[in-house]
């Protein structure tokens, strides 16, 4: 197996996330959940703030969060990816303040932000311990951090598809990595009790009821970037899109593709 990069700070920021188009391919599969209340609005319910409240949001992609945020709050928004800074900075324009900087250094001052969000991105860094002290460090005594990731069993039908995709080319299961192993919803209340006194950990649950293949093979192939490498070397990336296509062959004839969504939230105040 080649090595997998999912801590990797240069690879992530120029090949994974250097525009959106594969996060919002990933983002995109969630418009067939069967709820009516997706993971950002729910969240967001839980962040406590006011007019006038500064908000940052470390790891902000292509700002998913942020255009869910009310116009009253003082915004900064932190990528390591000069291509998702810039995204944000070009489709919110004044309304946010854009830095591109590393969530383990935020060039942020010590206790000026009234919220926090760090919203599936703690997993990506080489120390996470580093990555909470910052979050730690840069909110208000009574502010609100929130962080995000995923539960062991988030997506597993999609993860049981596409062991069967690398079985086909293998001749064995091939268990998919990913890169939320690192930090499952389970272990990040731990994480963050570390280093504030109030943790909360709330749990997101859903199906994802998907009526065609497209969806989900256009998810499958965003994730080139990082699980191409964890293929043997004699699979190539096309090769697994084959056999992908030919799982998926005939699933949704009758009924719709299930998925299963199984997220969540901690939410932290140091006071």
């Amino acid at each position: 197996m080649r090595r997998v990069r999912g801590t990797d700070p240069e690879f992530l920021a120029s090949s994974v996330y250097g525009t959106s188009a594969g996060l919002s391919a990933r983002q995109g599969i969630y418009d067939f959940l069967d709820r009516p209340d997706g993971l950002p609005d729910w969240a967001l319910r839980l962040l406590d703030v006011a007019a006038g409240d500064r908000v940052v949001d470390v790891g902000c992609g292509n700002g998913r969060y942020l255009r869910r945020l009310d116009g009253s709050v003082d915004v900064v928004a932190v990528d390591r990816s000069h291509g998702m800074a810039s995204e944000v900075a070009r489709e919110l324009g004044a309304r946010v303040g854009v830095i591109v900087a590393d969530a383990a250094a935020l060039p942020v001052p010590t206790a000026t932000a009234d919220a926090v969000l760090a919203m599936h991105m703690l997993y990506h860094l080489p120390d996470m311990d580093q990555g909470v002290r910052e979050l730690r460090r840069i909110i208000k005594p009574h502010g609100t951090v929130l962080v995000s990731t995923n539960a062991a069993d988030h997506l597993s039908e999609l993860d049981d598809l596409m062991s069967r995709a690398v079985g086909m080319l293998t001749g064995s299961p091939s268990a998919r990595t990913k890169w939320a192993t690192r930090l499952w919803l389970s272990d990040a209340a731990a994480l963050l009790a570390g280093h504030f006194t109030q943790v909360e950990l709330h749990p997101y649950k859903g199906w994802l009821v998907i009526p065609r293949p497209a969806p989900i093979r256009a998810y499958v192939d965003s994730l080139r970037p990082y699980t191409e490498d964890t293929l043997p070397a004699y699979i190539s990336w096309n090769e697994l899109l084959a056999a992908v296509d030919q799982q998926l062959a005939g699933v949704c004839d009758d009924e719709p593709f299930r998925i299963r969504v199984s997220s969540g939230v901690v939410r932290a105040r140091g006071a």
